[in-house]
């Protein structure tokens, strides 16, 4: 019976050493990128995500300005995202991700309302691998700002009162040239 056992043993050490140690999901590079989509005069703005190579589950932490208020979440479900969490902590939405077996790239979007204004906003946000390595969300940071703020009776049209009101502020110094003139150019739009 021994004489069994010991060739057995040596053949179970040399199958289990041809057998490759489990790995962690390989992430050559990874990254995520935000991309807006304003929709004029409704005060919403989409924001959209892609993350890749970030592994089997991952975190994208976005801080939204204080003036936005959180309304939904979606995913891409051909995307190769298997599931989104979404929680939100003060200014920060975060998304929790679970990635399909294989897939490298996700993608998903948020909505936001505001109300409309002139003023530039900043979007800061990080992706958070499967070992809790941090990378900055690139794509687009800033610069959401609304001529429709002028828009005082919400008809989104902007009559010559309204656009004289901005005239105004800016011989006042409130506004630059280049927002009277949006607001100039809605009018004769």
């Amino acid at each position: 019976m021994k004489r069994f056992i010991i060739p057995l043993l040596v053949c179970m050490l040399i199958a289990l050493s041809a057998i490759p140690p489990p790995v962690a999901h390989a992430q050559e590079n990874p990254a995520a990128v935000r991309h807006f989509d304003y929709v004029w005069c409704t005060t919403s703005l989409d924001v959209y995500i892609d993350a890749v190579d970030f592994g089997w589950f991952g975190q994208v932490v976005e801080t939204i300005p204080s003036n936005f208020h959180y309304v939904s979440a979606s995913a891409n479900i051909i995307s190769g995202l298997d599931g989104l969490g979404v929680t939100f902590e003060g200014q920060d939405l975060i998304f929790s991700l679970s990635c399909e077996p294989g897939a490298t790239l996700v993608k998903f979007s948020y909505s936001l309302e505001t109300l409309p204004t002139w003023e530039n906003f900043q979007f800061d946000g990080v992706l958070i691998d499967e070992f809790g390595r941090q990378y900055p969300v690139g794509g687009d940071t800033a610069t959401f700002c609304c001529p429709w703020s002028y828009d005082t009776n919400y008809d989104c049209i902007m009559s010559k009162s309204e656009a004289l009101v901005a005239v105004a502020d800016y011989f006042a110094g409130d506004i630059t040239k280049a927002q009277a003139l949006e607001v100039i150019a809605l009018y004769f739009g």
